[in-house]
Order: structure tokens, then C-alpha cells, then sequence
């Protein structure tokens, strides 16, 4: 089990990460899902709703299993990633 300083320690991604990649979120334009791993991930999911806001006609789809959902729960990120594949 990781410790809550390891969890501190990765909630800070987006201060880190260059202000510009933000604002190119709305450049994207091809089909995008973005899958969020729940309250389990260390990625704050507030962000990974942004990130899917920033991108127009962004899904975004949330599997409880935290990070490595497509290991965790590879079902459930099957069920979602591959009809989105077929449109």
C-alpha cells in the first residue's frame, strides 16, 4: 500500500506540467475518449475532467480501478474503448 505522502507527492501533475498543453486541448480533433480510473487513481480526477472538457466531443468515462484500469479491469475498459472504436 503506498503512502499518503506518495499520493501528495502525484496530486501536484498539473503544476508541473507546461500551461500551454492545456490550452492545446481544444486543437485535437479527431474522436477522443479519455478513461478516468476513479477515486483509486493517483491522478486527481478533477483534472482528468478537464482535460476531457478541453478536448471538443471529448468522452469521458470513469472505471473504478484506479490507474492501470486497462490491467485492473480490462473487461470493463474493453467494454467501453472498443464500441467507441467501432463508430
Amino acid at each position: 500500500m503506498r503512502s499518503p505522502r506518495w499520493y501528495a507527492g502525484k496530486s501536484k501533475i498539473s503544476a508541473t506540467m507546461n500551461p500551454v498543453w492545456w490550452e492545446d486541448l481544444s486543437l485535437i480533433s479527431a474522436r477522443t475518449l479519455v478513461i478516468a480510473g476513479g477515486t483509486d487513481s493517483h491522478l486527481p480526477q478533477d483534472q482528468i475532467a478537464s482535460l476531457a472538457d478541453g478536448i471538443s466531443g471529448a468522452t469521458l468515462v470513469t472505471i473504478h480501478a484506479g490507474h492501470n484500469v486497462h490491467t485492473s479491469r480490462p473487461d470493463s475498459f474493453l467494454a467501453e474503448l472498443l464500441p467507441f472504436l467501432a463508430r
